[in-house]
């Protein structure tokens, strides 16, 4: 087990930049089977909702921060019914807790399986299957664009075009992008017209992988 860096960053964009805010924490997660080498390859995701979903899997949350710890920070930064983009939902809680609580929510994954289920078990949200790095979707349609883990999974050269990425598909004027990171993520990674403000510390469980037939499980 090794202790990660947790870290929540918000950012406001308009015509002239994108200013983020950004919390931190500690949390602790095992990696899967070296999930940053990993991470990148959509058909490792695939195989591994199969295989755990044979044995029970039916929903994780990376960190264990999951709709109920950030939803102070989501109501101080956004309004209900805002359009809201779900990078690498997985089959995450979160964007089904959101819906609950009235936002219009758009969920993508580049697992076409996790897609598949997800949208089974919730046939009254969308969800899209594509790579968050090349999205195919119009320019300026979100209000907010969350992140929680994916830009993990992601390649340091990647982040930079990532993120612009995402700030395509925000608002031009009051957008919001919100990430959750066990990295400690700089000025550089997210590109240009980028601010940070400072930390806020956020506390998750410890987990470790037990068996790869489960995902990881928190440490009491």
């Amino acid at each position: 087990i090794r202790p990660l860096a947790l870290a929540v960053a918000l950012a406001n964009a308009a015509d002239s930049g994108m200013t983020p805010r950004r919390w931190s924490g500690q949390s602790g997660q095992a990696s899967i089977s070296e999930m940053s080498h990993r991470a990148d390859d959509p058909v490792y995701w695939d195989n591994l909702y199969s295989l755990q979903g044979e044995h029970g899997r039916n929903s994780f949350e990376w960190y264990g921060i999951g709709y109920n710890e950030l939803r102070s920070r989501l109501l101080h930064f956004l309004r209900p019914h805002d359009k809201v983009l779900v990078v690498g939902s997985g089959d995450s809680d979160l964007s089904a807790n959101m819906a609950n609580e009235g936002y219009n929510v758009t969920s993508v994954d580049f697992s076409e399986a996790i897609v598949a289920m997800m949208k089974a078990r919730h046939p009254d949200l969308a969800w899209l299957a594509m790579d968050a790095r090349n999205l195919s979707l119009g320019s300026g349609q979100f209000a907010a664009v969350l992140d929680k883990g994916l830009s993990d999974c992601l390649q340091e050269e990647d982040l930079p075009g990532y993120f612009q990425e995402l700030k395509r598909v925000a608002y031009s004027e009051g957008g919001t992008l919100l990430v959750v990171s066990h990295k400690h993520l700089q000025a550089e990674h997210f590109g240009d017209q980028w601010q940070c403000e400072p930390e806020e510390v956020l506390q998750g469980p410890l987990f470790v992988e037990v068996s790869p037939l489960s995902p990881p499980s928190a440490v009491s």
